[in-house]
């Protein structure tokens, strides 16, 4: 018999995403494994009209993970009402392309 003790399950939070997660939670609960919820914010460079709205890149950056987790926490928040209670977890990553596409700069795990 199979174990699967955990399910990587990368969202963009569309409509798309959400009809997915149904497979996931089903196979969660079939196994009683963990879904990890993921997110990817893809990194970008600044452009001289953000440095004239006095925003730096950590800001951004900032900004964009704290829409994310509020995004991540209404998606866990729908596929809890929708499936019932499933084990989640949800990590938000940051994207970098200025160095090697497949590398990951930075990680927020909640």
């Amino acid at each position: 018999m199979t174990t699967i003790k955990n399910i990587l399950f990368p969202t963009d939070f569309s409509k798309y995403s959400m009809a997915a997660a149904e497979y996931a939670v089903e196979r969660a609960l079939k196994y009683d494994a963990t879904i990890h919820l993921l997110n990817v914010i893809e990194d970008f460079k600044p452009i001289l009209a953000i440095r004239t709205f006095d925003l730096t890149q950590e800001r951004i950056e900032n900004e964009l993970r704290e829409q994310a987790n509020r995004e991540m926490d209404e998606c866990i928040a729908q596929m809890k009402e929708k499936f019932g209670e499933v084990k989640i977890e949800k990590g938000i990553q940051i994207w970098c392309q200025s160095r090697r596409n497949s590398e990951v700069c930075r990680r927020n795990k909640d």
